[in-house]
């Protein structure tokens, strides 16, 4: 199984498609309401993350949601201890689709801010990001080592970090209450756009 290229189509299929029309159901059925939609399409993504790193982790262990394969199919990949590698396929996918969580937050906390500090917004995130990464490598490395040490669901050791780490996002992002608009805001806007 190709799981780079798997990822990559599924990002494309997402970005063109899936992302736009789920931002405008979630855009009408917020009454138009950016900011809403923006922290709608975050909690949905981190949700997926979460999930799809928690599969990762269990794949190596147990063939969780395999799709059109049945146990006695001769056409499902094995891996060398017998397991089979469909749920790692299924567990990308998952995680894939909550690619969109960056840009959905950076789009929400950017309605937040005046327009004026938004560049100092954009810095502040691109630090962080850039903190979380270096720091996330080595964290990465050590947890994997830990998790061969430890041996059976330990080999998933690093996902199930990722996953915690993302429920912990996702919580955050949950607990996220928008501003509400006054009904003078609310007029003011529709006479902008119209």
């Amino acid at each position: 199984m190709y799981i780079i290229s798997l990822q990559a189509a599924i990002q494309i299929i997402l970005f063109l498609w899936v992302v736009p029309k789920v931002y405008r159901r979630l855009l009408e059925g917020r009454a138009h309401n950016a900011e809403k939609a923006n922290l709608a399409l975050g909690r949905l993504c981190v949700s997926f993350l979460a999930v799809g790193s928690l599969l990762m982790g269990l794949a190596p262990v147990a063939p969780l949601f395999i799709i059109c394969k049945s146990a006695n199919q001769q056409s499902s990949s094995l891996r060398a201890d017998g397991l089979k590698t469909d749920t790692l396929g299924i567990a990308v996918a998952l995680y894939t689709c909550g690619t969109g969580f960056a840009s959905a937050m950076r789009a929400f906390l950017t309605s937040l801010v005046p327009g004026n500090n938004i560049t100092t917004l954009y810095t502040t995130m691109a630090l962080i990001e850039g903190t979380a990464s270096i720091a996330a490598s080595p964290l990465i490395g050590l947890t994997f080592a830990a998790g061969i040490n430890i041996g059976g669901l330990g080999l998933g050791l690093p996902f199930f970090i990722a996953a915690g780490l993302y429920t912990v996002a996702g919580i955050g992002v949950w607990l996220i209450r928008p501003k509400q608009q006054s009904a003078e805001s609310a007029t003011a806007e529709e006479e902008d756009q119209a």
